[in-house]
C-alpha cells in the first residue's frame, strides 16, 4: 500500500513539473522537473534529491536541490535523471560548446561526498561527439557504466552513448 506522497519542497511548489522523471535506488529517491519555471526563467527546470529516514523514521526528506548549472528558459534540467549507487545524473541544456548549437545537451554528474559529507556536488558534464539536441532524453546507470539515449528533438535518429566511469569521471 501507499507509504507516503512526496512534495516538492514548499518554496519550490508553484514551479509546476515535479515528478515527471524519477528515479529511485534504495533510499534515495531523485525527483525531475524539466518544465520547472523559477519565476525568472520558464522551463529552467530542476531536480531534487530525497533520501528515507532524513528528519525522521519513514521521512522522505530532502537532501539537495540541483539548480540548472546554465539557467535559461526552455533549459528544461531534470527532463531525465538516474540514480547511481553513489552519483545523481541529470539532463539538462550544455555549457560551454565551441562551436555552439542551439538546444545542445548533456548530463550533469554529480557524486555523493565530493565536496564533503553527503556534499553531491558536480563531478562531470557529459557531452555526445558531436553535439545532439536530443541528448539524455533517457539516462541508465549500472554500476561503472552510464548509457544515454536519445529524447524528443534530436537531430540524430535512435542515438544512444555508453560511457564507463573512471574515478569520478564519465
Amino acid at each position: 500500500g501507499e507509504i507516503t506522497v512526496i512534495l516538492p519542497p514548499v518554496m519550490d511548489r508553484e514551479g509546476g513539473g515535479f515528478g515527471t522523471r524519477v528515479s529511485l535506488r534504495g533510499e534515495r529517491l531523485l525527483v525531475g522537473a524539466g518544465s520547472f519555471s523559477d519565476g525568472t526563467f520558464t522551463g529552467v527546470g530542476r531536480a531534487w534529491l530525497f533520501e528515507r529516514n532524513l528528519g525522521g523514521p519513514d521521512n522522505w526528506g530532502l537532501r539537495r536541490t540541483f539548480l540548472n548549472p546554465v539557467p535559461s528558459s526552455s533549459g528544461f534540467f531534470g527532463d531525465d535523471v538516474e540514480l547511481g549507487d553513489d552519483v545523481a545524473a541529470v539532463a539538462g541544456p550544455a555549457g560551454d560548446l565551441t562551436p555552439a548549437i542551439s538546444n545542445d545537451r548533456a548530463v550533469y554528474v554529480y557524486e555523493q561526498n565530493s565536496d564533503g559529507l553527503d556534499s553531491w556536488g558536480l563531478v562531470d558534464e557529459v557531452l555526445p561527439n558531436p553535439p545532439v539536441a536530443g541528448f539524455g532524453g533517457n539516462i541508465q546507470i549500472e554500476g561503472r557504466l552510464m548509457l544515454v539515449g536519445d529524447g524528443p528533438g534530436s537531430s540524430v535518429s535512435g542515438g544512444a552513448w555508453l560511457y564507463e566511469r573512471f574515478g569520478d569521471q564519465w
